[in-house]
This record gives structure tokens, sequence and C-alpha cells, in this order.
């Protein structure tokens, strides 16, 4: 049985449940988080995609890169997680085209000399490589945060203003 994903100390601290943590507990795990984050200096595509990527995958990679840096979720250690997406976004892409000229149903001449429909054997095999590569796809989106519910569990929710009183000039702090 697994346990629960850890948090970033600035979630466990924006939702105010830091108590179970000491101070030391939490600079050791801030000075953790800001190493594993890595430099993001160095983020192009490894040099084993020029085998078979094409333009158009190399555009993605920067542009996928560019906007997953700008919100802090990218660095030079998750561009092979970009690369699956890419990748794997592509073989979803080419199903679903394949997927889309096929019909479900094929005529069959019988020997009686009519027609008979049955399933399209084909048209079932894409559709189940279809599903397997879509779950794939969700599993390497949410991994890089592409998925509305992995934005948000990146979203630190900031601490409630406490209203303001007339007494809170004279530091009552009531």
């Amino acid at each position: 049985m697994a346990g629960r994903k850890k948090e970033p100390v600035s979630l466990i601290l924006a939702k105010g449940k830091s108590n179970h943590l000491t101070k030391e507990e939490i600079e050791k795990r801030l000075s953790v988080e800001n190493k594993v984050k890595g430099g993001d200096d160095k983020i192009r595509p490894p040099d084993y995609t020029a085998a078979y990527w094409d333009q158009s995958d190399v555009e993605e990679f920067y542009d996928l890169a560019q906007e997953l840096m700008e919100v802090g979720i990218l660095f030079n250690l998750d561009v092979d997680t970009l690369v699956q997406y890419i990748d794997t976004r592509r073989q979803y892409v080419e199903i679903t085209k394949a997927l889309r000229k096929e019909k479900p149903m094929s005529n069959v001449k019988t020997e009686a000399g009519g027609n008979r429909k049955v399933a399209n054997k084909n048209y079932g095999s894409l559709q189940r490589n279809k599903e397997m590569v879509t779950g794939q796809l969700r599993r390497i989106a949410s991994e890089l945060g592409l998925t509305l519910s992995a934005r948000i569990k990146l979203v630190v929710p900031e601490a409630p203003e406490k209203p303001k009183s007339k007494f809170d000039k004279f530091g009552s702090g009531r």
C-alpha cells in the first residue's frame, strides 16, 4: 500500500499545516527541493531524438518547454519526460487518423450471395491501441503539469488575509 505523495514545503506552509515539521526539517526540505529542481539552462531535445524526429516535433518541444519553464515546472532533468509526451502524442494522432479511415463494421459476402455486416478487426485493434496510448498520454501529461488537475495541485494557495480592524494599528491583534 503506497502512502501519499510528499507535498512541497511551500505548499504545506501555505496551507498552514507545518506544525508537524520542525524549523530544521523545513529548512532541510527547502534546500533539497531547490537542489532537485536543477538548472533550466540546458533544455533542448536530447541527441537521440535527431534519428526520428522531424521539424514539427522539435518545434513542439521548444514551444512546450518554453511554456513549462515560464511557470517554473520544467527543468533540465525533465527533458526525457517531455520527449515521451511528444512521442506518445504523435502516436495518438497517427492512430486517431488511421481509426477515422476505418469503419467499425465491414460487409462480407455470404455463401448464399447476400451481404452480412461483421465487426472490422482492424478497427477494434486500432481502438484498443488508442485507449492504451490515451492512458499513457494522460499519465505523462499529468507528470508535466499539462492537465487541469495537475496544475491545480501545483498552485500554492495564498493564506487568507485577515480583515483589518481599527484596533490593529494599536497592536491589540485580537
